[in-house]
């Protein structure tokens, strides 16, 4: 039986680009995930939060940001800034959700709800970058 030597493995610059754009399209699944799960728990609350906690997708999300960001800087990998298209439903889709999210958090204190609440509408409007980017 033949070893597997880790060591070359890691060092190979193929293998790190092909992680890179796994866990590029991981983090737009967790994005999608993560948006779902707050839905699902402003329409019907403790449905989601019975089984499994936010915390675990919002540190998955944390984790796989946190990779992407060391192999970016370790192979130099830089976009350039896209405008986002401008439209007439974010604006009305954000005081929606706000007010779906801040209604399903009724038992936190008002700085809590203020709080989770703004850092999941900051989750949306990267899953927004990511879905919706503008294109030359």
């Amino acid at each position: 039986m033949r070893k597997i030597d880790l060591r070359k493995i890691c060092k190979d610059k193929d293998i790190h680009m092909a992680a890179y754009k796994l866990l590029n399209n991981l983090l737009l699944l967790l994005l999608i995930a993560f948006t779902g799960t707050i839905f699902a728990e402003s329409l019907l609350p403790g449905i989601i939060t019975s089984q499994i906690g936010f915390t675990s997708i919002a540190s998955a999300i944390l984790l796989t940001m946190l990779a992407l960001i060391w192999i970016g800087n370790k192979y130099q990998i830089r976009y350039e800034k896209l405008p986002l298209r401008k439209t007439r439903i974010v604006p009305i889709l954000a005081f929606v959700s706000f007010l779906l999210l801040g209604n399903s958090m009724l038992k936190f204190d008002l700085w809590e709800n203020i709080i989770i609440t703004m850092s999941v509408l900051f989750f949306m409007l990267l899953l927004y970058q990511q879905i919706f980017e503008a294109k030359k």
